[in-house]
């Protein structure tokens, strides 16, 4: 028989290594409180000792911690390379940004923007000595101004996480709409509408800001149909280089009966064309916000992938994980349909 051997617990480490066993138990939580020597010599200790969680206690302190008012935590930097430190019209990362506040300080965390344009920050030497002399340890990189984005940082300092594929390098944890799965979406409503030919609009940097799971979502489909249902994707480098005059000779050469594009500019194109929208040809935008009202589309859940960000950063500190990780995770979160009014019943057309 084995022998029966009572479960170690935090006053067993703290006798072992001469501390309270408040500073064990935060030390165990990778608290920056603690100093992270310390942090090891309570961890060593544990593992000598055999100490294992009890379960049902951290259970109720998971408990306690959303029931209790949270007291001040640390603070987080929301990391903008934006050329513009304030743009109206980067909607999205505004919103995520406004989402990322409310939540973090719900949690005691406090949300602190950092434009990496600034001449005080220029430097990744110097933009280190900042984030580490205001104390600051987790990292939220906003989506990048380019797609293909490099950034340099002392990292072994910090725990980071990005916010979308458009950082290159160096490979971090990252969180971001599953673009693949909502073009997949997307493409399943508007069938279910009776829609036949889809033309797809789509910029190639705003593809690439995404890794290509717009345009790789929309080949899937396009393999699935007949060749009279088949519409050639109408390609371009970016939103601004797109002309009038290109879109329109793709337009009647194909004929589709609903265009998918995140360039909602193409309603007015049409609207000042005599085509009407839903009547003539239906509208599909690929990225909302969660208050639009008129354009039917996907709304890319960008308060869910904030709040997953915030979630993802905070473990990582408080589990001591820091630098460039050797095995980036992904999470990736679904969108959520807006019916709008760009999109009609065709099924019985």
């Amino acid at each position: 028989m084995p022998e029966n051997r009572s479960r170690t617990t935090l006053s067993d480490i703290a006798r072992a290594t001469g501390l309270h066993y408040s500073s064990v138990s935060l030390a165990l939580r990778d608290s920056p409180k603690i100093p992270i020597h310390t942090r090891n010599e309570v961890k060593m200790a544990a593992k000598k000792l055999g100490y294992i969680p009890d379960p049902m206690l951290k259970a109720l302190s998971v408990y306690r911690s959303h029931v209790r008012p949270k007291s001040f935590q640390a603070t987080l930097a929301w990391v903008n390379s934006h050329p513009q430190r304030r743009d109206t019209t980067r909607t999205m990362m505004n919103e995520m940004n406004a989402a990322a506040r409310s939540y973090a300080a719900k949690l005691g965390y406090s949300v602190e923007e950092f434009w990496t344009q600034s001449p005080s920050l220029s430097g990744s030497a110097r933009f280190s000595r900042v984030l580490r002399s205001r104390g600051i340890q987790g990292l939220l990189f906003a989506p990048q101004p380019v797609p293909d984005a490099r950034f340099e940082l002392e990292w072994d300092d910090f725990s980071a996480i990005a916010f979308g594929y458009s950082l290159k390098e160096p490979q971090l944890h990252l969180v971001i709409n599953h673009q693949y799965r909502t073009m997949r979406r997307i493409l399943k409503e508007i069938r279910t509408l009776g829609y036949q030919r889809i033309g797809l609009c789509l910029s190639e940097e705003y593809d690439r800001r995404v890794d290509h799971n717009w345009s790789a979502g929309f080949w899937v489909d396009f393999a699935a149909q007949s060749e009279t249902k088949r519409v050639p994707p109408l390609s371009y480098p970016t939103s601004a280089s797109l002309t009038r005059s290109e879109f329109f000779k793709w337009f009647k050469q194909h004929r589709p009966d609903v265009i998918v594009s995140g360039d909602t500019k193409l309603t007015e194109w049409l609207t000042e064309a005599d085509i009407a929208i839903p009547e003539n040809v239906g509208f599909c935008a690929t990225s909302l916000l969660s208050t639009e009202r008129y354009f039917s589309g996907a709304y890319e859940n960008n308060g869910m992938v904030a709040q997953a960000g915030v979630d993802f950063l905070i473990n990582l500190l408080q589990r001591g994980e820091r630098g460039v990780p050797k095995v980036p995770q992904r999470v990736l979160i679904d969108c959520i349909w807006l019916p709008g009014k760009t999109l009609r019943d065709v099924s019985n057309d």
